[in-house]
């Protein structure tokens, strides 16, 4: 659960372009990264976040598509949507 929010918060970082710490003009560098390389379609854009490994202090960098990363995050609320309707025994300790 704490990947999906952690992936969620990636992807609207993401979304919004940093300026920090650019030292030249993005004006100036857009137009030739535009000539260099083709753009490519927004699903096919990786994605890297670091997630904490139980047992350890180094975290592990994950990297993915936006396509596969959304796939992933479907697959995790159906498998909680699921969970929560077979396990609804309506007390603590049942």
């Amino acid at each position: 659960m704490v990947s999906i929010l952690m992936a969620a918060m990636l992807l609207a970082a993401a979304d919004t372009p940093s300026t920090a710490g650019s030292t030249t003009a993005p004006a100036a560098t857009a137009p030739a990264a535009a000539a260099a390389a083709p753009a490519k379609p927004k699903g096919a854009q990786m994605v890297c976040w670091e997630e904490e490994v139980t047992g350890s202090h180094y975290p592990h960098r994950v990297c993915t598509t936006r396509d596969e990363l959304e796939a992933r995050q479907r697959q995790d609320q159906q498998a909680i949507s699921q969970h929560s309707r077979t396990n609804n025994s309506g007390g603590f300790g049942h």
